[in-house]
C-alpha cells in the first residue's frame, strides 16, 4: 500500500506501521494519524509553520502564461500552453474527441533567440511549492534534456523571471 500526503498527494512508499516514514531521496516526511492514516508530509507542516500561504498550481500556471505572452508580445520569445491527454470539443450539437499531448508532457513550450543567432528551446513544468513530478514526467525530461533541450520545474512566478532572465526591452 502507497501512503501519501492528503494535501499535496506525494506518494513516499510503503506504510510502516507506526510514525513517520523518510524518503531517502527527497528527504520527506510523511506523518500518521493515530490510525496509521496518512496525514501531511514535512514540506506541507513547514509551511503552515511559517504561515505560507500555498498558491494552487492552476493559479501559478495563469500567471506564468500571462508573463511569458508578455515576454512573446515583446519579441523574446515564442511560447505554447501545452495540455496532455484526451477532451471532448463540443461545438453545437456535435461533439469530437481530441487527442492532447502525451502523458508526462510539460506544461510550456517556448523557444527564445540567443545573442548568437542560435534558438533555445524551453519546457516549463509548473508545480505549487509541495508538488512532485510524476514518473511520466521525469520520462519526460529525460527525454527532452536527451534533445539538448532545457528543462525547468517553475514553483512560482519570480523562479521563471529569474529562469528567464527578466522582462527586457
Amino acid at each position: 500500500m502507497k501512503i501519501q500526503c492528503i494535501r499535496c498527494s506525494y506518494e513516499v512508499g510503503a506504510r510502516p506501521p507506526y510514525g513517520g516514514l523518510n524518503d531517502s531521496l527527497t528527504n520527506a516526511v510523511v506523518y500518521f494519524n493515530p490510525t496509521g492514516e496518512p496525514a501531511v508530509c514535512q514540506g506541507c507542516l513547514d509551511s503552515e509553520e511559517e504561515g505560507i500561504e500555498q498558491m494552487k498550481e492552476s493559479d501559478i500556471k495563469r500567471a506564468v502564461a500571462d508573463y511569458l505572452q508578455l515576454l512573446e508580445n515583446q519579441g523574446e520569445l515564442w511560447f505554447e500552453r501545452l495540455n496532455s491527454g484526451d477532451f471532448i470539443e463540443a461545438r453545437g450539437d456535435t461533439r469530437r474527441r481530441v487527442h492532447g499531448c502525451r502523458k508526462g508532457t510539460a506544461d510550456f513550450i517556448a523557444i527564445r533567440k540567443m545573442p548568437d543567432d542560435k534558438s533555445e528551446v524551453l519546457f516549463l513544468e509548473i508545480k505549487s511549492t509541495t508538488g512532485r513530478q510524476s514518473p511520466e514526467q521525469k520520462d519526460f525530461e529525460n527525454t527532452v534534456k536527451g534533445q539538448r533541450c532545457r528543462y525547468h520545474i517553475i514553483r512560482d512566478l519570480q523562479e521563471v523571471m529569474d529562469f528567464l532572465g527578466g522582462v527586457t526591452g
